[in-house]
């Protein structure tokens, strides 16, 4: 039992035992009778604890719900302006989305063997729902210019290789033909000189 329905049944009439302990032989049917003042302040009273005890509750899952998005959000940037926009958008919003949604899974409750998915289930699944819209949106920035990165790169890259200066071996072929000229060159020069001379 919880603490709630400890609560409430502190607040249930003594005499209501003693009243259905007692066998009626010659009334079969028991009387209607009208509640006491006591009882009607009992039954509002117990109204009143659950509605307090439900608003609370919803507004503690609002709240959580709130600051697991701004935190995991204030990390996502935290890491982006680190340098590690990867680890931001994919592994720290990764963790948040899969606790939020165990917080939802573990809202299933178990009654006579099988699962039973209430209101708190499905309070729980929006809330992991919309943290994990709020982290796609918040890492969209960052996915994007991740992808602008990468391509910027593989363009710079592709535009230093088209344009340097690579140095190239040496042509052995021309070499060896304009040694083979200047040689007949110069043995032409010999042979004419020589000509001339003689």
């Amino acid at each position: 039992m919880t603490n709630f329905d400890e609560l409430l049944n502190s607040f249930q009439p003594q005499e209501t035992a003693q009243q259905d302990s007692v066998i009626d032989f010659f009334n079969p049917v028991p009387e209607q009778r009208e509640p006491t003042p006591e009882e009607r302040d009992l039954d509002r009273l117990e109204g009143d604890i659950r509605e307090i005890f439900g608003t609370r509750q919803f507004i503690n899952k609002v709240l959580a719900g709130l600051l697991g998005v701004i935190g995991s959000s204030a990390g996502i940037h935290l890491f982006a302006r680190l340098g590690i926009p990867v680890i931001a958008s994919s592994t720290l919003g990764g963790v948040v989305v899969a606790l939020a949604f165990g917080n939802a899974l573990t809202s299933v409750r178990i009654e006579q063997g099988r699962p039973h998915i209430d209101g708190e289930f499905f309070l729980n699944l929006a809330q992991a729902l919309g943290i994990t819209g709020s982290m796609w949106v918040g890492a969209q920035e960052y996915r994007q210019l991740e992808s602008l990165a990468t391509k910027g790169k593989s363009e710079f890259l592709t535009e230093v290789k088209n344009f340097e200066v690579m140095p190239q071996p040496p042509d052995f072929a021309r070499m060896g033909m304009v040694g083979i000229g200047v040689a007949l060159l110069i043995v032409a020069v010999a042979v004419f000189k020589g000509k001339r001379n003689g």
